[in-house]
């Protein structure tokens, strides 16, 4: 009898904790399948730019500035040797303004990004707000701590102060493409945990609750969000809004790919940490570990959904149905791209 009363109790929690399928695709902004309220939340999400790689330039050895403002505009040969390619626009337009900027200034030796990272962000309070994933800003705030990277130990309020006095080097675009904020705005980080500064990287031991960052714009964005002030519920649908890059394996499926250009929805339903396990796990043995197991404290302070997600999407928000801000979205914890019930996201819970 208390073999029968265990078998029963494990295959109640196995049952209880399958995980329900994913609802995979990307959707437009004002799109049907979006609530008015979240198409209407979306307007305070914002693509940030940051660089990912810096390159200094002597303008004179390119023939001054209206030969190399000519020659970034050029196509360029493919790496792969396909022919000629023209250079991302987001990313031509960004040195272009860093050139002009330069000749403003009659700087010979100018600073570009020679790398760009595209992510997603969004502001609330009176719009001063601004909230994003940490690891999406990483590698513009590293050089701002490279004087503390040999001697980190016993510094780390140091660090922390000198990196929330320095400006942080980023551009700010809205849902409908246009620039919000420039190179000659202000914003400085406001909110950081040590934990991943210290760490330098997000690490299989640090909380993703800590992938999160709030920066002080001294220029505020429009429409600013609402935080929820309920606890999101297990099951409650729940919609991701981002700037994700280009899918083109989503159709295979059935579903609708992101065209990379613009704001784009995905949604479904909050799940629990066992059933994102559960999806992670590539053996049985493991899925029923995953199930009976109580999560980690690295699980803690995050809401697991079954939303699509892509690169392009981190830091954006998760709303609820009223269109209030529930999370934050800083990973695919697992992911194929057909399948429907092999995705999720997480993200760490916004409160006030």
């Amino acid at each position: 009898m208390p073999k029968f009363v265990a078998l029963l109790t494990l295959w109640t929690l196995l049952f209880a904790y399958q995980p329900v399928n994913a609802e995979l695709g990307f959707y437009p902004k004002s799109s049907p399948n979006i609530p008015f309220a979240v198409n209407n939340a979306s307007k305070g999400v914002y693509e940030i730019f940051s660089p990912k790689l810096t390159e200094k330039i002597d303008i004179n050895s390119h023939g001054g500035f209206a030969a190399y403002k000519q020659f970034l505009s050029e196509p360029k040969k493919s790496p792969t040797g396909s022919g000629m390619v023209k250079k991302n626009t987001a990313v031509l337009m960004i040195q272009l303004r860093q050139i002009q900027n330069c000749e403003k200034r009659n700087q010979n030796i100018c600073e570009i990004w020679s790398a760009i990272r595209s992510s997603s962000g969004f502001v609330t309070g009176d719009g001063s707000e601004l909230w994003t994933a940490y690891h999406c800003i990483q590698s513009a705030i590293e050089p701002m701590l490279s004087l503390f990277d040999e001697t980190w130990n016993g510094r780390n309020k140091e660090a922390l102060q000198h990196l929330k006095r320095t400006k942080l080097p980023i551009l700010i675009f809205d849902w409908q493409q246009r620039l919000v904020f420039d190179f000659n705005d202000t914003a400085l980080i406001d909110e950081v945990q040590e934990q991943v500064i210290r760490e330098s990287s997000m690490s299989d031991a640090t909380p993703r609750s800590a992938d999160m960052v709030k920066i002080k714009l001294f220029k505020p964005l429009d429409y600013p969000l609402v935080i929820s002030q309920k606890s999101v519920a297990l099951g409650e649908p729940i919609y991701a809004a981002g700037f994700s890059a280009k899918t083109t394996h989503r159709s295979a499926g059935g579903f609708p790919d992101s065209s990379g250009s613009g704001l784009h929805f995905t949604y479904g339903k909050t799940i629990s940490a066992r059933q994102a396990l559960w999806y992670q796990s590539t053996s049985f043995i493991q899925k029923v570990r995953s199930v009976v197991t109580i999560p980690s404290i690295k699980y803690s302070g995050l809401v697991f959904a079954n939303t699509d997600g892509y690169p392009g999407m981190s830091g954006g928000p998760f709303l609820n149905q009223n269109g209030e801000v529930v999370g934050m979205l800083v990973a695919i914890y697992n992911k194929h791209e057909t399948k429907s019930e092999w995705v999720n996201t997480l993200g760490p819970i916004i409160k006030r």
